[in-house]
């Protein structure tokens, strides 16, 4: 498994060659690596353990991951989305600073200079906004300035995205973020307002004119509520230089209300770059600091009934629960939600209730040894999810096992839940009689999972079927998208094997694979004729095309590599989905039985042609090998 305290220089992780450490937080460890493939630097985020005591770690991480992918602007950092069997994430690596070296006590930037920066982050942030994003953590150590001047955003593992569940407000219940930069509505515990970044982004503007801050330096709660009826200092009052204009804008967008801040980053931008114009105002003119006798007197930040927190709609119609812990019984779980998740299409949500009731030290214990358990098991099971593109939602919430169950359960609509056996014979009657009621009054079905999961192999060995019925044809079904994607597994290892070697020694031979072996068993079977005979052309094709690749790999020819891969690899293998579906129709047909399912089964198309960024698993590390290349390309069909 992979840690930061394990891992060192010299180190290959997924094709990466680890480097040196480039910072050390108190979320994470970033080290430059090298791609080995592209030959390109980047930085590794590896973010620490201790996910039973501070799982928030994990959430910012988790957070951050899956933002990552809608994130491309020049002043927002570059990561990249790769194939990884570990958890950590892929970023440009970044030559320069962050901002908190220019600004600090006694140091600040001349006006042009602290403008040219205000628009760069303006341009980011607009960008996010437009993707539904909110940042939710901005100040001077999450701005990078490179050495031409240009900054880039880093730093999304508080973010938001519109249509994401936000677990940080769900499963936490602090304010998040550093408390000289969050705005009054965030500490009121509101994470959906986009205005909230434009405050931040006015509070760095002030500390870059003045390196001081509109309000008292605390990190107590205590002192950081006052802000909630509390008036900025002008920024006048620490440096007179300041323009009248200028502070009227960054006044007006570092307001305590919302509704009286710019309608948008873009629009406070845009007035900034004419401040000139403005005409001076008293608000312009102040340089004392406000009455202390306003703070009793003052309204509190209120938000307009508008702004309130906004319900999350889970994107999918079909949701599923599996509650897990580190025991081999979570096995059991994880195999059926994977099942379940195949046949519906569904969302996944895991979630790990840390019981409350569990003795401190007991739990303290538990840092160095029971969680870092939990973590291995928590990635095998991401992993191994993803590889059938299904991105699952991580919980680990503190609380009463069947309470918060049950509040998870309501709050993302679930329609199956799935539980481990119990230990105890009169633990299955009390889930039925007890847990099962209350799911299902919120509309669901409990499902106790006390067989393991099928396997590939189990269904080869079973395939000679005397009798079909619908549990058969849906375990076929199963069986059918296993094969595929066991396929794209295989593909996918050899494409990249030939990128990394172009003359590696691979048996490419139909009878290597899993579905060549169990081909052959069922041609010895005329009931399975029309079977076999729809998926031998193109499994045949597929590996042939192997060969043909292996052959251009091996004469250096990646052009050649690059027409075999887009032209025959993806056409072949979204042939063979077709195969599978109508192998699926033709069984579903002949025994007159209607199981109809969400899978990939019984949705058109083909996966490897959306426009979406695959989750993980052969689907994200096929279109890796397809951008690789592509540069390969682009640079002259330099090395294979």
């Amino acid at each position: 498994m992979l840690t930061v305290e394990s891992l060192k220089t010299g180190d290959w992780i997924d094709g990466f060659e680890v480097g040196e450490i480039l910072h050390s937080g108190g979320m994470a460890t970033v080290f430059q690596a090298r791609d080995v493939v592209s030959n390109q630097i980047v930085a590794l985020k590896v973010p620490f353990g201790d996910i039973l005591n501070r799982p928030i770690q994990y959430y910012h991480y988790q957070n951050e991951e899956r933002i990552s992918r809608y994130l491309s602007h020049p002043s927002i950092v570059r990561f990249y989305y790769t194939f990884r069997t570990r958890q950590y994430v892929v970023l440009e690596k970044i030559d320069g600073d962050d901002l908190r070296k220019r600004i600090g006590t006694n140091k600040r930037i001349p006006l042009l200079d602290a403008c040219d920066l205000v628009y760069q982050i303006g341009d980011g942030l607009t960008h996010l906004h437009e993707q539904g994003i909110i940042h939710l953590d901005l100040k001077p150590e999450n701005i990078m300035i490179t050495g031409d001047n240009r900054i880039k955003i880093i730093d999304f593992g508080l973010a938001n995205k519109e249509e994401f569940p936000d677990l940080m407000d769900e499963d936490f219940h602090t304010p998040h973020g550093t408390p000289y930069y969050i705005s009054p509505e965030q500490i009121l515990g509101f994470r959906r307002e986009p205005k909230s970044d434009l405050y931040s982004l006015g509070v760095m503007f002030y500390e870059m004119l003045t390196s001081h801050l509109p309000y008292k330096r605390s990190k107590k709660l205590s002192q950081v509520r006052k802000r909630l009826k509390m008036e900025p200092v002008p920024p006048r009052y620490y440096n007179p230089e300041i323009p009248p204009q200028v502070q009227q804008i960054i006044m007006r967008t570092i307001s305590r209300h919302p509704d009286e801040r710019y309608e948008s980053v873009a629009a406070m931008c845009a007035e900034l770059r004419e401040y000139q114009k403005l005409k001076i105002d008293e608000i312009g003119l102040a340089m004392k600091p406000p009455n202390r006798l306003h703070y009793l007197f003052a309204s509190p930040v209120a938000l307009s009934p508008g702004k309130r927190q906004k319900r999350w709609l889970p994107k999918k119609s079909h949701q599923i629960l599996g509650c897990i812990i580190d025991d081999d019984l979570a096995d059991k779980v994880l195999g059926q939600v994977k099942c379940h998740a195949l046949l519906h299409d569904s969302d996944v949500t895991l979630i790990h209730v840390v019981d409350e009731d569990i003795d401190v030290e007991f739990r303290k214990y538990g840092v160095q040894v029971e969680g870092e358990k939990l973590r291995k098991r928590i990635e095998r099971y991401i992993q191994k999810l993803r590889r059938y593109n299904i991105d699952p939602t991580i919980r680990i919430i503190p609380g009463g096992i069947k309470e918060t169950i049950l509040m998870v359960a309501e709050n993302i609509r679930c329609d199956l839940l799935f539980v481990g056996p119990p230990r105890k014979k009169m633990g299955k009657v009390f889930m039925i009689g007890n847990l099962g009621k209350k799911v299902a009054r919120l509309g669901g079905r409990l499902i106790i999972c006390d067989v393991d999961e099928y396997t590939v192999e189990d269904e080869m060995r079973s395939m000679s079927f005397k009798e079909v019925n619908d549990h058969t044809l849906l375990a076929l079904d199963l069986f059918f998208i296993d094969l595929w994607f066991e396929h794209l597994t295989w593909i996918s290892e050899i494409a990249y094997q030939l990128l990394l070697d172009g003359h590696s020694d691979i048996d490419a031979s139909v009878s290597c694979c899993v579905m060549g072996n169990w081909l052959d068993t069922i041609r010895q079977d005329r009931r399975w004729q029309q079977v076999s005979d729809i998926l031998d052309k193109p499994h045949v094709q597929m590996h042939n095309s192997v060969e043909k690749l292996k052959k251009a790999a091996a004469n250096g020819d990646i052009n050649g590599m690059k027409t075999i891969y887009q032209e025959e690899y993806q056409g072949l293998s979204c042939m063979l989905l077709d195969g599978f579906r109508e192998v699926s129709r033709l069984l579903h047909r002949k025994y007159k039985i209607d199981t109809s399912s969400a899978s990939i089964l019984g949705l058109s198309g083909c996966p490897l042609y959306t426009n979406e960024i695959p989750y993980g698993g052969p689907l994200l590390k096929l279109k890796q090998v397809g951008a690789y290349l592509d540069d390969r390309v682009e640079q002259g069909g330099e090395g294979s």
